[in-house]
């Protein structure tokens, strides 16, 4: 095992302890030590460290993937317009560009997959709570994301619950939303994942998207590089 890019080892001891390093058996590698005297302590301590461990091979996977991306350039007329950096991978092609929507899409002939990302903004008297948030966002892409029946268009698939994270700065506030879209009057969906930028400075909500469509297949990968784009959006400072 001490080859692998990120090891857990749960070993029984005399004593209880949670520990971790970078770099243990091999570069790159994140290694975590759990040590329990019986069944209950283990179970407790993974309770109670689960969210720091997951946190720290997230952080690991994501920098890893980060030096694999070679990012898309002259993209800073949306950038401007939109007020917000994104790391683009150069693979990415631009499906559709209005003065409010920007559309970028991997969408490769040879395979049924289609990674697609999403920068738009919200009139600012939107209600920042995450089903009105979805109800707007479901709005815009009626507007824009189309299927290809009559009458289809991109929508959030209801009769999933969306897991919603919440964090509040000193003039921003970010709302992260991952949850599944469909295909509204057609056969098509998948997992998505939003962050709406809230900012007071510019009385402006930015949102930036990610979505997947990868039937039948594991779809880990690919989020995880789609989940990079969507965290690494960063407000533009005026001058």
């Amino acid at each position: 095992f001490q080859t692998h890019r990120n090891v857990i080892l749960f070993e029984k001891t005399s004593t209880a302890n949670v520990g971790h390093q970078l770099n243990m058996y091999s570069q790159r590698q994140y290694y975590a030590e759990v040590t329990y005297t019986n069944t209950s302590e283990l179970l407790e301590l993974i309770h109670q460290y689960a969210d720091v461990l997951t946190h720290q091979i997230q952080k690991k996977e994501q920098a890893r993937l980060q030096k694999r991306i070679a990012l898309a350039k002259e993209l800073d007329g949306i950038y401007q317009k939109h007020g917000t950096y994104l790391p683009i991978p150069k693979r990415f092609s631009m499906v559709l560009d209005t003065t409010n929507f920007s559309w970028l899409e991997y969408s490769p002939k040879k395979n049924e997959i289609i990674e697609g990302v999403f920068i738009y903004t919200l009139p600012f008297e939107t209600i920042f709570s995450t089903f009105p948030l979805l109800k707007a966002r479901d709005s815009v892409l009626q507007l824009y994301v189309p299927g290809e029946l009559e009458g289809s268009y991109m929508a959030t698939e209801a009769q999933y619950s969306p897991w919603v994270r919440y964090e509040e700065g000193d003039s921003n506030v970010v709302l992260e939303i991952k949850s599944q879209w469909k295909m509204q009057n057609a056969f098509m969906g998948g997992p998505f994942v939003s962050k709406f930028l809230l900012d007071s400075a510019s009385q402006s909500i930015t949102v930036v998207e990610a979505f997947l469509f990868n039937p039948g297949k594991n779809k880990r990968d690919h989020m995880q590089q789609l989940q990079l784009i969507v965290d690494g959006a960063k407000k533009q400072i005026s001058n």
